[in-house]
């Protein structure tokens, strides 16, 4: 005689499987595949194509809309930046706003996306970008530009606000020249380091 489906039941869960163990990163495993993420390297579905700005060159992988679907193939300005090596945690990102690649005559702007098929493999195309860096005075409400000048004048200086903003325009771009040589060091001693320990 079989046992009831409840008896049945009860020996089946007791024989069941225990449940999987809970997931445990390796934090430099994690490292090590996010550090991959953006560095040209690409699959069968990709291509790359290099983008350039200034001194800076770097590899943009893009989704192929020949092998996936064209509506998921397309580039995003963070995706730029970071091929160009301005991650998340460049002190100039927040202020580097990519708004088109061009090409020769060629500009393909970016809104909020640029769709992959507008790319062609393996091709080299400057970053245009709106670097707002030095222009934080500028976007100064006058009420605030009103606020600086009249503390400049209760000095009794004759420096207008103007002055003043032209003055910390070209105190800001060299700081940014300076910040960008300090990051560029720390990044090669990091890779260096992780050369050491790999």
């Amino acid at each position: 005689d079989a046992p009831p489906p409840a008896a049945r039941a009860a020996e089946d869960s007791d024989r069941a499987a225990p449940p999987p163990r809970e997931f445990q990163h390796d934090d430099d495993q994690i490292k090590r595949l996010l550090g991959e993420y953006g560095t040209g390297r690409a699959d069968n579905a990709t291509f790359v194509v290099e983008v350039r700005w200034g001194a800076r060159r770097g590899a943009l992988v893009v989704a192929d809309p020949q092998k996936l679907r064209r509506p998921k193939c397309a580039c995003w300005p963070h995706e730029v930046l970071a091929a160009l090596g301005i991650g998340g945690d460049h002190p100039a990102a927040p202020w580097l706003r990519v708004t088109a690649l061009q090409r020769a005559e060629d500009a393909f702007v970016f809104g909020p996306s640029l769709r992959a098929d507008r790319l062609t493999p393996d091709a080299s195309y400057e970053v245009v970008m709106a670097d707002e860096r030095a222009s934080m005075l500028e976007r100064l409400s006058e009420g605030d530009r009103d606020k600086v000048e009249a503390a400049v004048s209760r000095h009794g200086d004759p420096l207008r606000a103007d002055r003043l903003a032209a003055d910390f325009k070209a105190r800001a771009q060299r700081r940014l020249k300076s910040i960008d040589r300090q990051f560029a060091a720390a990044q090669s001693k990091n890779a260096a380091l992780r050369d050491a320990h790999a």
